[in-house]
């Protein structure tokens, strides 16, 4: 194979992981995909292309998106979400070289020790929030990043602690590995993205269990880094805040107390039902998703309290909040089993990598709608293409 190409490739795939926690506006992380993309359409000429079949699923994503061209009114949002889904094909492309797939463990050694300093970075940044604003403020100011909001790199704090804490015991030095990780999980419980805490508490299980199999005479590192995580968790208010919302959500959907505020998702996840109903076979079509809630935001009158104002959803205009049903709405039941067969392929891959990443996007995608951003995107294409072109005879959970 031509040495520039593999340059090309191989620069590109490294600055892009190195980048990805980032993702600041002077440093674009696309740049990265653009250098390799490079090196890719120089490679066609000297070396085979081969891509393993589970990278077709995220290319399978994005030719849905451009046959949902076929029955969309809004272009312009269509041609807007098939240019941000762009990485769901060119990351799949990318490692069906094996000149890619031979660094994947690089790639991800990268991603993660860029993650603690970015972790490390974005501690500075509450610390510093909360001596300007002591008396609290909301999780949407809590990410340093323009482009990776709060919820999304809690996203990557979890996915990456996970791997730490789980694979301590193949590292030369597992404690630090393992204080790594809960280091990492530590700052995604401050992001408040509520969703990740339940899977927080399930990779500290798993580890737990690891460790003690592993290090049976050391089980009080097992109760020090439960501890941590604890302290962590009740010490910072916003945490207790959210704690409080959430269980006067419960109150309010058990019809305990009725006076307290339900999560707005139960309602947009009703309404979204609406939209899928209309067309659950083909979808509304890549671009109209969005417009058909909206339409059918406008019969709610249910108020919010966004922890500034109140809401209406009419005023907000949210998406689906769950991208399985962002999906279905979207591209239709093809694209739902789509991303279902994405997490079972993750899941039935013997790595914790792998596991840990299906964990991951099963609850975030939950929750949000994370193929509508660019972190979201970014992540799933190129850390899905990293997991499952690792060796899995050097992976294999025992």
């Amino acid at each position: 194979m031509n040495r520039v190409a593999v340059v090309l490739i191989h620069i590109g795939l490294i600055y892009f992981a190195a980048t990805l926690s980032w993702q600041v506006k002077w440093l674009p992380t696309a740049l990265g995909m653009m250098i390799a993309g490079l090196g890719w359409v120089i490679s066609l000429r000297y070396s085979k292309f081969k891509l393993p079949p589970a990278l077709w699923l995220p290319i399978i994503l994005y030719l849905l998106l451009i046959a949902g061209l076929a029955n969309t009114e809004n272009t312009r949002k269509a041609n807007q979400i098939i240019s941000l889904s762009v990485p769901l094909l060119a990351f799949p492309l990318l490692f069906g070289l094996q000149q890619s797939r031979a660094i994947s463990r690089l790639l991800l050694n990268i991603f993660i020790g860029v993650s603690i300093l970015s972790a490390i970075c974005t501690l500075g940044y509450l610390s510093y929030m909360l001596m300007l604003h002591p008396e609290g403020f909301t999780y949407r100011h809590y990410s340093p990043f323009a482009n990776n909001p709060s919820h999304y790199l809690a996203m990557y704090f979890v996915f990456t602690g996970g791997c730490l804490t789980l694979e301590a015991n193949r590292t030369k030095k597992p404690l630090m590995a393992a204080l790594a990780g809960a280091f990492l999980l530590a700052v995604a419980l401050l992001m408040n993205a509520r969703i990740q805490y339940p899977l927080v508490g399930i990779i500290l299980i798993w580890w737990a269990v690891k460790w003690l199999k592993h290090h049976p005479e050391k089980k009080w590192w097992v109760y020090g880094v439960s501890s941590f995580l604890l302290i962590i968790f009740f010490a910072f208010p916003e945490n207790r805040r959210r704690l409080q919302e959430t269980r006067d959500e419960f109150r309010n959907l058990a019809n305990i107390d009725n006076s307290k505020q339900k999560n707005h998702r139960f309602y947009i996840w009703e309404h979204a039902m609406e939209v899928i109903e209309e067309s659950p076979w083909i979808g509304t079509g890549t671009g109209n998703a969005n417009d058909k809630l909206r339409i059918a935001y406008q019969k709610s009158d249910a108020q919010f309290w966004d922890g500034e104002k109140l809401y209406y959803l009419r005023d907000i205009g949210y998406n689906y909040h769950n991208q399985f049903l962002q999906s279905w709405a979207q591209n239709g039941i093809v694209a739902l089993l789509c991303l279902l067969v994405i997490l079972i392929v993750l899941w039935r891959n013997t790595s914790i990598p792998s596991r840990i990443l299906a964990l991951t996007l099963l609850f975030s995608m939950l929750t949000e709608s994370i193929l509508e951003r660019q972190a979201g995107v970014f992540f799933i294409s190129f850390i899905y293409c990293i997991v499952m072109t690792i060796p899995i005879k050097d992976e294999d959970i025992k």
